[in-house]
């Protein structure tokens, strides 16, 4: 039997702890409350937003308000406009400015990079699946990863049961864990987890069996996010046949989170 999705459609999105310090840290910006919260989602998850997720998350018609918002990180340079189209109606804000990721403790983040238009859209795509569930808290780097799953893990799973890429020969070895660089999500009571899969190729990569598994209470949540509603069946197939091979099938559930640009 699949489990049911849970979810609300606005809210912060992020480590309640890592945000309330962010606040902090970024109250010099002269930014308001609410905006400061979403700008750490966007900085930690993606880069770049575009207006109507920030009417989403702010519970708010995409408006003047909306409009307003953006025209200052602009004005004040914190972030520049991708223009796209013709016509330049189409528009992706990418937030760049270094003493904004600063302030959260990550001057380096490569969301402040100017990517490629695909890769931009799947950077919209994942911040899209974060916003959508206000429920979890997100785990973003290998080392916030690693550290979760070490801790509830560590006498049950070795660490080549992690998903990884190996470089190099012994003995100069060099391991990278959870190699997709996508969200990892868990409820507060740590009860559900929430594993992020883009639509954008027929073959995601393989499924985290031996993590899931091990986590032997709860449920999993599997979002398949794409940059359109239609065609998703195919990887909802795939990712449904790796699940089969582990013993978590009965525990997975599926939720379309889908990517659309806005003018």
């Amino acid at each position: 039997m699949v489990t049911t999705w849970n979810t609300e459609p606005h809210g912060p999105n992020v480590d309640r702890r890592l945000s309330r310090g962010c606040d902090r840290s970024l109250a010099s910006f002269a930014l308001t409350d609410r905006q400061t919260r979403f700008l750490v989602t966007v900085m930690r998850h993606a880069g770049v937003f575009v207006g109507r997720q920030y009417a989403a998350f702010a519970g708010i018609t995409h408006g003047q308000k909306v409009h307003d918002f953006i025209r200052t990180l602009v004005a004040r340079r914190f972030a520049t406009l991708i223009e796209l189209g013709t016509t330049g109606r189409t528009r992706i804000i990418h937030v760049h400015y270094k003493p904004l990721y600063a302030a959260i403790g990550e001057p380096d983040n490569r969301n402040r990079r100017r990517v490629t238009i695909d890769r931009t859209i799947h950077r919209l795509m994942i911040l899209d699946a974060v916003l959508a569930d206000r429920s979890v808290n997100w785990l973003r780097s290998e080392r916030e990863k690693r550290c979760y799953f070490e801790e509830r893990l560590r006498d049950y799973l070795r660490d080549d049961k992690y998903p990884r890429l190996v470089f190099g020969k012994p003995p100069d070895l060099t391991i990278r864990y959870f190699p997709d660089k996508l969200p990892i999500g868990y409820e507060p009571d740590r009860r559900r987890h929430v594993f992020l899969y883009l639509a954008r190729t027929q073959s995601p990569m393989d499924f985290p069996g031996d993590v899931v598994d091990t986590l032997a209470e709860g449920r999993v949540g599997i979002v398949l996010s794409t940059a359109r509603r239609a065609g998703t069946g195919h990887v909802r197939r795939r990712i449904l046949s790796l699940a089969r091979q582990s013993e978590s099938v009965s525990r997975c559930s599926f939720r379309c989170a889908s990517t659309v640009l806005d003018r």
